[in-house]
């Protein structure tokens, strides 16, 4: 139960015990039915962290797959239109050799969010796997960007980015010679 809603009904007991305490009379099946409204205006949202963790073991297991097909759906709109199916398929998602074991995913967020006039107009979380391993002793991390609002840009909502890192030995991800990061991207 939410802090809010635990606050609230403290108040309505503290003015529920002050009014006997004063012998007002009292409408008991009153407080009832005002209660019960109270929860019933209370959404049943599910947690959002919960929502991405299953999202991205999906995503894991469509990579342990090497199944784009599966892959492409969860995708945003946007990311859809800037990934080719096909090329996917074709570098096998980019990991070489068969994943064989992963960190569980970790939640972080949201990591950006914006306001105006008091309406939420994005809001983004970020998802991490490490410590890919595959059977050709290569090593990955997974970087997944999942907008749940973006009013500036909607087709951006969802799934809407996931950068592929190969990891050198050191545990670092690789650069190029000119310092640059060397990651794929889908999306």
């Amino acid at each position: 139960m939410k802090k809010r809603n635990k606050f609230i009904i403290c108040l309505i007991l503290i003015f529920t015990l002050s009014f006997n305490a004063c012998n007002f009379e009292i409408d008991e099946e009153q407080i009832k039915e005002d209660i019960s409204k109270i929860f019933d205006s209370i959404p049943d949202k599910p947690n959002i962290r919960d929502e991405l963790d299953v999202l991205a073991k999906e995503v894991m297991r469509c990579f342990v797959n090497k199944d784009a097909e599966k892959l492409y759906p969860l995708l945003s709109i946007k990311a859809q239109n800037e990934s080719n199916l096909n090329n996917l398929k074709e570098k096998k998602l980019f990991i070489e050799g068969d994943i064989i074991s992963y960190d569980e995913p970790q939640v972080r967020g949201p990591s950006s969010g914006s306001y105006e006039e008091g309406k939420k107009m994005a809001e983004e979380y970020d998802i991490t796997i490490n410590n890919i391993i595959t059977s050709e002793n290569k090593k990955y991390e997974i970087a997944i960007q999942y907008w749940t609002v973006n009013n500036y840009n909607t087709d951006r909502v969802g799934l809407d980015l996931i950068n592929i890192f190969p990891i050198n030995e050191n545990g670092r991800k690789f650069r190029d010679k000119q310092g640059e990061m060397i990651y794929y991207s889908i999306g």
